[in-house]
């Protein structure tokens, strides 16, 4: 038995909850199934996160992907003078002259 909070008011006593084996068992339960759902619930947020990052990664690359076709387009694209222009474009051949 608990000893009674004497700020409490006089009529007010907290009596210890009886602690059977069987007791502890279903509290155990109980706390192993919550954290079994917690876990649940986190694995399918970092299988929905990962989904994501698998999204913007193939993004990534086909923006990539399309920026090495326009740096090789460009490169390939005759300039003013109807020559082909340098690895650095048209400032490049610019400077030559």
């Amino acid at each position: 038995m608990v000893t009674p909070d004497p700020q409490a008011e006089p009529e007010t006593v907290i009596l210890d909850f009886p602690d059977t084996e069987e007791n502890r068992l279903r509290r155990a339960l109980r706390d192993l199934e919550a954290a079994m759902r917690d876990q649940r619930d986190a694995v399918t947020n970092l299988r929905s996160s990962l989904a994501g990052l698998g999204g913007s990664i193939a993004r990534l690359g086909t923006s990539t992907a399309e920026l090495h076709a326009s740096l090789a387009q460009a490169t390939d694209q005759p300039n003013e003078g109807g020559d082909a222009a340098g690895p650095l474009g048209p400032r490049e051949d610019a400077a030559r002259r």
